[in-house]
């Protein structure tokens, strides 16, 4: 097995920063108002939280690889980790928003959330042995033409804008496919060229830009017709499908619904540009060596937490009316001040609660999971 180091710790670092930061846009609909601040909020997301998922998969693909067995105490403890989390969120938002709440921002956004992540994650922690081992047997042409074929469900998958369970699942194999593709000569290689820090980075860049670029050209010519003729769009949340945004652009018809239709293509889970993004990111900082540092090793420890529990601390923002619907038409610099102060304080209460959970609950979990598999049993080959 793979001995981390700082360079991946810092990358899960930098990648948690991304995530609540565009949850929190997303959320309260920032990229879909016509202000300033939907502008920023392009700039610092569009390129953000899905790629980062995307890296963080092919971060758990590089590790689960190398291994031929689970270690099952381990996972119980994950599963156990999870499951504490899941009530501390479940009592937090359900105490504060009641329990029969069925609002979409409180039902959907903050009771889901990020933890779509979590259940295929949970999945594949379970079954990568006997994933690596079919990988062996099959060989490297039939686990490449596997990639292709998960591939273009995860295209489709983007085209219907969809998401379930399933479609999640399939993000993650295609992903460890991909990485398993890419083991077998080495990893030299990502998009035929050289995974060294240099031209992961200008991949990582030039795919930024081109996201960024065309959502910010038909953002912009959205603007301008809500200004002209005002706003197309039944609600702030109303959505167009990505092909018909495709053909208002190439007629140059681009309304508010064109923008939205794109923007919510790009950000969405299943997107080839996201994803060629994220593995980037991850070669470029696996050619980073910056030693073993203390700070950021411990830092990185929050990480987990901040993941699953940043939509509860904003649900605790909304409660006191900040950062809500309103967020996208703050003043500039009170919608930045905020945004660094959701993210910064989200990592400070991670923190106070993994401290929490390491000296008070799990040794409780331990004599739960230590009775039900003794050391002897921990493995499974």
């Amino acid at each position: 097995m793979l001995n981390r180091k700082s360079n991946f710790e810092l990358l899960r670092i930098i990648l948690m920063c991304a995530i609540p930061l565009y949850h929190l846009m997303l959320y309260n609909g920032v990229h879909y108002v016509n202000e300033p601040t939907s502008i920023v909020a392009l700039v610092l997301t569009v390129g953000g939280a899905i790629p980062a998922d995307y890296a963080f998969m092919a971060l758990s693909a590089y590790f689960m690889l190398e291994s031929r067995e689970v270690k099952l105490k381990r996972f119980l403890f994950l599963v156990a980790q999870v499951l504490t989390l899941y009530i501390i969120k479940v009592a937090t938002l359900r105490g504060l928003f009641g329990y029969n709440n069925t609002e979409y921002f409180v039902d959907f956004f903050l009771m889901k959330g990020a933890w779509w992540y979590i259940y295929p994650y949970l999945v594949l922690s379970l079954v990568y042995p006997w994933l690596n081992s079919f990988i062996e047997r099959v060989g490297h042409i039939i686990t490449c033409l596997i990639t292709v074929l998960f591939g273009c469900l995860f295209f489709y998958n983007g085209i219907l804008t969809q998401t379930s369970f399933i479609k999640d699942m399939t993000a993650f194999l295609f992903i460890y496919f991909f990485m398993a593709c890419m083991r077998n000569s080495g990893y030299k290689r990502y998009l035929g060229l050289k995974t060294n820090k240099y031209a992961m980075g200008a991949i990582a860049l030039a795919a930024y830009l081109i996201m960024l670029g065309a959502n910010l050209y038909v953002k912009i010519e959205g603007m301008k017709y809500v200004a002209e003729f005002g706003s197309s769009a039944d609600g702030q949340f109303a959505m167009q499908g990505v092909i018909q945004s495709a053909r208002d652009i190439f007629a140059g018809n681009i309304t508010d619904m064109t923008y939205k239709g794109l923007i919510n293509y790009t950000i969405g889970k299943y997107h080839f540009l996201s994803m060629i993004m994220g593995l980037a990111v991850f070669f470029m900082f696996r050619d980073i060596d910056i030693g073993s540092k203390v700070w950021i090793n411990k830092l990185a420890k929050t990480t987990f937490y901040v993941f699953l529990l940043h939509d509860t601390w904003m649900g605790i923002f909304w409660k006191l009316g900040k950062c809500g619907n309103d967020f996208g038409y703050y003043s500039m610099p009170a919608f930045l001040l905020w945004s660094i102060l959701y993210v910064a304080s989200a990592f400070v209460v991670a923190g106070m609660i993994g401290l929490l959970y390491d000296r008070c609950i799990k040794p409780l979990w331990a004599i739960v999971i230590n009775r039900i598999l003794p050391d002897r049993e921990d493995m499974v080959r």
